[in-house]
């Protein structure tokens, strides 16, 4: 029997199929966060974040209470000021403003990054 020869598998080549297969495109679902024809879903209700209570931090020593309560201002602003960016950016993806170039839409979410930072390191 003559053996037959492959030829190398080349990576970049199509696949062959035997003569008489049916090769069906499978309709992929549009990816999470996009609508059936492409449009982005645009979710205008912002997450709302809830300042945590650190009771458990009063009497340390080396730290008075003062101090204790005077830090964790710090974090309560942080809280705010995420929620409140969170809020202005929902309203400018709504307006249809969630890109890059736009200047205003850019600043906010660099200032979200720094208050959010600020917000996580706190509580953990």
């Amino acid at each position: 029997m003559p053996s037959r020869a492959r030829a190398p598998r080349d990576s970049g080549a199509a696949t062959a199929f035997p003569r008489g297969w049916a090769v069906r495109a499978r309709r992929a679902s549009p990816p999470r966060g996009f609508a059936e024809g492409g449009e982005a879903i645009i979710q205008t209700k912002p997450k709302i974040y809830s300042e945590q209570r650190f009771d458990h931090l009063k009497g340390l020593d080396g730290i008075s209470d003062d101090q204790i309560k005077e830090h964790l201002q710090l974090y309560v602003g942080y809280v705010r000021q995420v929620n409140a960016l969170n809020e202005e950016l929902a309203e400018l993806r709504g307006r249809g403003r969630a890109s890059g170039k736009d200047h205003e839409f850019a600043e906010l979410t660099r200032r979200l990054g720094f208050e959010y930072n600020g917000m996580i390191l706190h509580e953990y």
